[in-house]
């Protein structure tokens, strides 16, 4: 018992001690100003990753995974938004519904903050908001939107449905991007997302099409050619890819290289 009590005691201090520095270094990190990416959304990934839930951050928060691997910075208007937009993979749906344990992505989502609920009670909802009107969306690859998918048969009924978008199966089929980051209070988060030549690629693309809401189309455009610049001018570690190349159609590729001088697969 004695020496139990004495170990309990030692893991203590070095619990406390570890902390202190932690503390430190986050204090570090925000007088430097490389605290970044929004504590809500951190939350949010640390919840997922916590429960092991594979998925790939994409949208505009995926920026943070690219300047930190540029060790650049990129400007706040590139980077406002308001909500964290996560990729699920339909075809691990089934290992996404066994990592969950019998609980739904929304039990997981409220982990990081409990005033988290689903948008609308529709069956297919896919959002869920906080009381500040941060919302966290689940997106999947897939056919049209109105249609059911795959995680309909697999999660339960009232949980959050990822939404089906035909274009994000390229995403799914890139390869995995990773990168060190830090939140607003300066601790480290690991994102996860897509290549940053197959953000381009699908920016580019969303960006031309005529149905997209005309704001919409012109930051896509705006964040393609600012992440192509990125990539001619810091990333330059990034050796030429015949997967990008072979997951988009010719089309694609051929106009967005055409059109973005800094741009090259």
């Amino acid at each position: 018992m004695l020496r139990f009590k004495s170990q309990q005691q030692e893991y203590k201090e070095r619990d406390a001690q570890l902390r202190e520095q932690i503390s430190i270094h986050a204090g570090y990190i925000r007088v430097n100003g490389l605290n970044r990416f929004p504590v809500t959304g951190a939350r949010v990934i640390r919840a997922l990753q916590k429960q092991n839930i594979p998925y790939r951050l994409i949208g505009t928060n995926a920026l943070y995974a690219y300047e930190a691997r540029a060790s650049s910075v990129i400007m706040p208007e590139h980077l406002a938004t308001n909500d964290v937009d996560i990729l699920m993979d339909a075809r691990q749906g089934i290992r996404i519904a066994a990592n969950l344990k019998r609980r739904t992505l929304l039990d997981v989502v409220k982990d990081s903050d409990k005033s988290f609920r689903r948008v609308s009670a529709s069956e297919h909802e896919f959002s869920a908001a906080n009381n500040n009107g941060y919302r966290v969306d689940f997106v999947t690859q897939g056919g049209h939107q109105l249609k059911p998918n795959e995680f309909d048969a697999i999660l339960e009924q009232g949980d959050l449905m990822p939404v089906a978008i035909d274009s994000l199966k390229w995403h799914v089929a890139a390869p995995n991007f990773e990168a060190i980051t830090f939140d607003d209070r300066g601790m480290p988060l690991r994102l996860r997302t897509v290549d940053p030549r197959a953000f381009v690629l699908h920016k580019w693309f969303v960006s031309q099409q005529p149905d997209r809401n005309s704001l919409k189309r012109n930051r896509d455009e705006e964040q393609a050619r600012l992440i192509a610049t990125l990539i001619r001018r810091e990333m330059t570690d990034l050796s030429p890819s015949k997967a990008i190349q072979k997951i988009f159609p010719n089309f694609v590729s051929r106009q967005a290289t055409d059109a973005m001088d800094d741009f090259d697969l």
